[in-house]
């Protein structure tokens, strides 16, 4: 079945397996499968990682891969959220990062300004719900990854 993908603020449909046994792209394989040295062909290929998963794991994470997906096994484990942030800042990593499993639509923000660039989204949220947290707000207070400045600094006075 489709999933839904938000991806620059579109919703997109996206027929991604999670296994490396399937042999039709596109789909993710996890980190363990990936490292192993397996050779994928597919057009598009992800690098599945688990959110308890330390950065220096990904110190050796061979080329050739479109995207990495980080598995959130719970809403309320916020560790997927430091780990994108520490993907983009300490790695440098500019390709797609995705936030996949069990999220709610009041993280979709948030997830944005962590340093995803795109939300598999869960079935259980409608498209009313996910255009109302893709920009709930025009500004944002905090610093972060797409404005590292403070709104205070921002402001022109």
């Amino acid at each position: 079945m489709p999933k839904k993908l938000l991806k620059k603020g579109e919703l997109h449909l996206t027929d991604i397996k999670t296994t490396g046994l399937v042999t039709t792209p596109p789909y993710m394989v996890s980190l363990e499968e990936w490292q192993a040295g397996e050779t994928y062909q597919p057009e598009k290929i992800g690098v599945l990682i688990q959110a308890d998963t330390r950065i220096e794991a990904l110190d050796s994470l061979k080329p050739g891969f479109d995207f990495i997906g980080i598995q959130f096994n719970s809403f309320s484990d916020g560790r997927g959220f430091s780990f994108a942030s520490q993907i983009r800042s300490i790695l440098h990593f500019e390709g797609d990062i995705r936030a996949c499993g069990e999220l709610i639509a009041d993280q979709i923000a948030l997830l944005f300004k962590c340093g995803f660039s795109s939300i598999e989204l869960p079935e259980s949220l409608d498209e009313m719900q996910i255009s109302e947290f893709v920009t709930p707000f025009s500004e944002s207070y905090q610093s972060h990854l797409q404005s590292p400045a403070p709104l205070y600094q921002r402001v022109n006075r």
